[in-house]
């Protein structure tokens, strides 16, 4: 088995539904774990719920 990826190496990576496509998997989530197990980062994984409402301007300043 390899080892992990280093969190500086992993891409960042940000989900979206296209019917929902403001609101996010933050962590905790199927989708955030999805995304790790899969060696990336969810940009929202600092979010303070489950499924965050998502600003453009925050997809902007973290650059997925």
């Amino acid at each position: 088995m390899s080892a992990p990826i280093p969190e500086s190496g992993r891409p960042s990576i940000y989900y979206f539904d296209p019917a929902s496509p403001d609101w996010s998997s933050g962590p905790g989530t199927h989708v955030d774990e999805m995304i790790r197990l899969a060696g990336g980062r969810n940009i929202l994984d600092d979010a303070g719920t489950a499924w965050p409402h998502v600003a453009v301007e925050v997809l902007v300043a973290r650059q997925p």
